[in-house]
């Protein structure tokens, strides 16, 4: 007896937890589902949208946006790109709106609800051929809440406000802004007209150098400021769609002229740069485009560089840790400096003691980082007027295999703050701050640990 009882208990447990399972767990999840789903404007999937019109009739207004290989664009009122983030902006405010309830049931009282005319009326088409309108009245005397109707059903329903903003957008809001469109890494040459010069500069691996007007090597970061300068510049406005005449614009001979040739096939695109608009900006053109644009004036002045701008201000190249040897060679003294089986510096003549680490430290970040600021010129006679014949200081820097890796020889100091200094190949001499030579023309005691 006792045993049955335990088994109906068994059994009742059983049916109990499977009720609990399958209607209260299991059951609850798809009935939320299910009411979510009813709630749901319209039962599409943002990817599956291909189409958007937009049509204010009060203002005349009718955008109309075609998807086509995940790009957007703009075929009504004219033909251009589109902006994908302001363009599907406007989808996802009908997509992720709900209904909240129902507030009439015939058309009988539409221009209570802002709905005789519409506001807006928004007309999403998918790939497979299904067309939805969603008229967008007002707001409810709260503000909290927008009428709308939806595929002219008769009955007006209440949802979030969010489309009230989308449906006030413009033209301009869902046209492609970028000034000149390009992909940064693909960029091997650019030529720059400005008002300081005019210059042609080529990449050559993962390094840019000046090929015109001389061969010097290019500053990478300058060059990814120029590049970034324009790839990053937005439209403030399109002047008109077409211009009769550039002259106008300042555009039949602009004074900026800023070109990038891409690869594989060395395709170019061109951004002219006219006359002043206002204060705040200028007239410019894609040329491979008709509008005329408006743009930050921002931009030609950061493009206005000089040739001094452009070029690689750095020194020395080496590798810090690859180095094994230094030699600071004095008119009248010689140190020499080399690495041990640690790693620590140590001083190997003319006398043989410890470093202070700290100084041979400062000593190599004082080489590594030494930068030029100005570029005096090249050829032998510049070499004896700036005292570089015979040097004040000889710095050789050799590597782990004893190989002579850099030297730069300090010459005469100059306008009280700036030194001439040279480096291995002894064709160019460069201007550094004196002041930038103070951990390197260090002397023995400097340098000895105690």
């Amino acid at each position: 007896m006792k045993t049955k009882n335990t088994l109906i208990l068994l059994v009742i447990l059983i049916a109990i937890s499977a009720y609990v399972y399958f209607y209260e767990i299991k059951g609850g999840e798809e009935r939320k589902k299910e009411k979510e789903a009813a709630a749901e404007l319209l039962p599409i999937k943002k990817d599956d949208v291909s189409e958007v019109i937009l049509e204010r009739p009060a203002d005349h207004v009718r955008i109309h946006a075609k998807k086509t290989d995940d790009q957007w664009k703009i075929i009504e009122p004219i033909e251009t790109e589109g902006d994908k983030f302001a363009i599907e902006g406007l989808i996802n405010s009908v997509l992720n709106s709900k209904v909240n309830r129902v507030v009439a049931h015939d058309t009988s009282s539409l221009q209570d609800f802002g709905l005789k005319p519409p506001e807006g009326i928004i007309i999403l088409s998918t790939k497979s051929g299904q067309h939805d309108t969603i008229f967008v009245g007002s707001k409810n005397p709260t503000g909290s809440f927008l009428f709308i109707r939806k595929n002219h059903q008769p009955e007006v329903e209440l949802t979030s406000t969010s489309m009230s903003y989308e449906v006030k957008r413009n033209l301009f809001d869902f046209r492609d802004k970028t000034v000149l469109k390009f992909e940064k890494e693909n960029v091997d040459k650019l030529d720059l007209k400005v008002p300081k010069g005019h210059y042609i500069v080529e990449k050559t691996g993962e390094s840019w150098m000046i090929t015109s007007p001389v061969r010097k090597k290019a500053d990478k970061a300058e060059i990814g400021k120029l590049l970034n300068k324009v790839k990053n510049a937005r439209v403030r406005k399109f002047v008109v769609e077409k211009a009769p005449s550039l002259a106008k614009y300042g555009l039949s001979h602009p004074k900026y002229v800023f070109t990038v040739f891409l690869k594989p096939n060395q395709s170019r695109k061109t951004l002219l740069i006219g006359k002043k608009e206002d204060k705040e900006t200028v007239y410019a053109k894609d040329d491979s485009r008709n509008p005329i644009m408006s743009i930050p004036k921002s931009v030609p002045d950061g493009l206005n560089v000089s040739l001094f701008d452009l070029r690689d201000k750095t020194i020395l190249h080496f590798k810090r840790e690859n180095l094994s040897k230094i030699e600071l060679i004095y008119p009248d003294s010689t140190i020499i400096c080399q690495k041990d089986t640690s790693g620590n510096w140590m001083i190997t003549f003319p006398d043989s003691a410890k470093t202070k680490s700290w100084k041979m430290s400062s000593l190599l970040s004082s080489l590594k980082n030494l930068k030029a600021k100005e570029f005096p010129g090249e050829g032998k006679r510049l070499f004896a007027r700036t005292g570089l014949k015979k040097p004040q200081l000889i710095v050789r820097l050799y590597d782990k295999d004893g190989k002579f890796v850099e030297s730069l020889l300090i010459g005469k100091t100059y306008d009280s703050k700036k030194t001439y200094v040279t480096t291995k190949e002894k064709k160019e001499v460069f201007g550094v701050s004196t002041n930038d030579l103070k951990n390197i023309k260090v002397r023995l005691e400097d340098i000895k640990a105690d």
